[in-house]
């Protein structure tokens, strides 16, 4: 897979509205990275999905907190 590489200045962009310091090093990586990343979203919008029910979780532990959970989401 091989996305648009994304300019220096728009990953020190993307990292300031993160809050977050990179080095050289992680904003090298990260001008690919992010390009293969969107790449991937970009593919994964292509398909079709008609008839395919909505996962909102696909953790089965949220189960063992049944009732009680429900509780702390209502207060």
């Amino acid at each position: 897979m091989y996305g648009k590489k994304y300019q220096k200045n728009e990953v020190k962009h993307l990292a300031e509205l993160s809050s977050i310091s990179l080095s050289e090093e992680e904003i090298s990586n990260l001008q690919t990275d992010l390009g293969n990343i969107v790449e991937y979203i970009e593919q994964l919008s292509e398909l079709n999905t008609d008839g395919v029910e909505p996962t909102f979780s696909v953790s089965k532990k949220i189960k063992m907190f049944g009732e009680k959970m429900k509780l702390m989401i209502m207060v």
